[in-house]
């Protein structure tokens, strides 16, 4: 091995699959669990078809392996469709993946579940007409209380942690 390679400087070929300290290559990856999204999560059917795992601008959550993903998730047609969460979102990740490989063209979609503003574009699909504005701005309020309360419950949390190391460190003080 020259002096240049065993540095990793340029020109040094990376190191394949079977030397990297007897980590498969599958293992090399992430590995796939249910995750949860707060913020805009966007999803395609260009994502489904390549078996990729929806786009997360935001604050991602990836929850232990066995973990359940609250709510159910909705199907949207199996064409050119582009998919937006605003708000908090949960998907199972190997689910996803698995439902992309067995899928035929055309097939429905399963699509993450979504708490907050959701939009679904598909083109030349019918519907979208008129707008019950009631109903949207109580909607809307809906998802408003229920992220306050999930705050609030984080918030409890990270004070009593607080207060507990603040009562290890002082020594109970």
């Amino acid at each position: 091995m020259s002096p240049a390679s065993s540095r990793g400087e340029a020109g040094a070929s990376p190191p394949s699959p079977s030397t990297t300290a007897g980590v498969s290559p599958s293992k090399l990856r992430e590995d796939p669990e249910p995750r949860s999204c707060i913020g805009l999560l966007y999803y395609s059917q260009f994502r489904h078809e390549f078996g990729k795992a929806p786009a997360c601008a935001g604050f991602k959550r990836r929850h232990p392996p066995g973990a359940s993903i609250e709510g159910s998730s909705e199907s949207v047609p199996g064409a050119d469709f582009k998919y937006l969460c605003l708000g908090y979102s949960a998907y199972d990740e190997a689910a996803l993946r698995n439902a992309a490989r067995q899928s035929k063209p055309g097939d429905s979609v399963n699509v993450p579940y979504c708490e907050g503003i959701e939009v679904t574009l598909v083109p030349g699909a019918q519907g979208g007409g008129e707008v019950d504005l009631y109903d949207l701005l109580q909607r809307m309020q809906e998802q408003g209380d229920k992220i306050i309360a999930r705050m609030k419950k984080n918030a409890g949390l990270m004070a009593d942690y607080a207060k507990q190391q603040w009562y290890r460190i002082s020594g109970g003080r």
